[in-house]
Parts: structure tokens; sequence; C-alpha cells
């Protein structure tokens, strides 16, 4: 598969089979500088070949703090200065990206949880349904699988959405 120089970060999260919060952990680690055009994110090829190296090092049974210290070539440390010590990482973080390296992700959870939604009668926003389906809803009706989203108003900045069943 040939990659795009730059690379979308909306799309790491399926690449490596985690969560959105742990891609922004990664970079952040990583001291990756991403890049803005327009409303999106990017990467450059080398920065995603690093993560590709630190997801291989944690499938492994690595650690993300081993990975930072073995990741730098004597070259890099010449050009660069050292690193100031980073902080341990909080247990709730770490259960985080442990369960989102150990457990696959189930493929019909994200209609499980519009069920819910649905169930609650809870008003989504727009990236709360980009993140369960991965496309952003549009218009005032909007279909998806058996679900429908009725556009009902805001949230914040984003535009809100009832979810409704099909017939």
């Amino acid at each position: 598969m040939t990659e795009i120089d730059p690379f979308p970060i909306s799309a790491l999260p399926d690449r490596y089979n985690i969560t959105r919060q742990t891609v922004n952990v990664w970079i952040s680690k990583l001291g990756i500088v991403t890049q803005k055009q327009g409303k999106r994110a990017y990467i450059g090829l080398s920065d995603l070949n690093e993560l590709d190296c630190l997801s291989q090092h944690l499938t492994e049974g690595g650690k993300l703090s081993d990975f930072a210290s073995i990741s730098q070539t004597p070259s890099e440390s010449a050009l660069t200065p050292a690193p100031s010590p980073s902080p341990q990482p909080q247990p709730l973080e770490m259960m985080a990206m442990m369960q989102a390296i150990s457990s696959p992700r189930d493929p019909l959870a994200h209609w499980a949880q519009l069920e819910k939604a649905l169930e609650n009668n809870w008003q989504l926003s727009s990236s709360e349904i980009e993140q369960l389906l991965g496309l952003r809803p549009k218009g005032e009706r909007w279909e998806r699988g058996s679900f429908i989203f009725i556009r009902t108003g805001r949230i914040g900045r984003e535009t809100s959405y009832r979810v409704e069943k099909k017939e």
C-alpha cells in the first residue's frame, strides 16, 4: 500500500487499532509536530514510520518509556539537545494505553453505542458521531446503517443530532 505524504492524523486510530487519545499521547511523547491544513492535521511519512516502529515495539511487549530512549540514533542526539526527563504516565493514562493495545476492537461496538444513545434519548455532537462511525454527518437528516440522525441544534460549537432507528 502506498502512503500519502502528509498522512492524516484522523486515519491513525484505525491504522493502529487504538483510540484517538492514545494517538495524541504517542504523538506528544515522540515530540512529533503536526501540520494543519484547514481543519485537518497531518504528519509526515518519517513521523508515520516512527509511529509504526512504536506500534511494533508496544505490540512486542515494550514500554512507551523504553521506546523514546532507544529511538534516538547517535547522530540525532548530537543535533538536538537532550530532552528533559518526561514525567511518568499517570495510572489511568497507562490503563487506557494498555487497553487500547491489548484488546482487539469490536467491529460492532459502534452500533451498540448508537443503540445506547437511542435508548437514553441522548443527543450526539457531530464529532461524537464521526468518532463512532468514521464519517461526519451532514444536513438536516442523515442515515447510516439502520440509524437516522436528525439535526436538533448545537452542542457548543458543534451540530447536535438525535438518533432514531429505521422502521
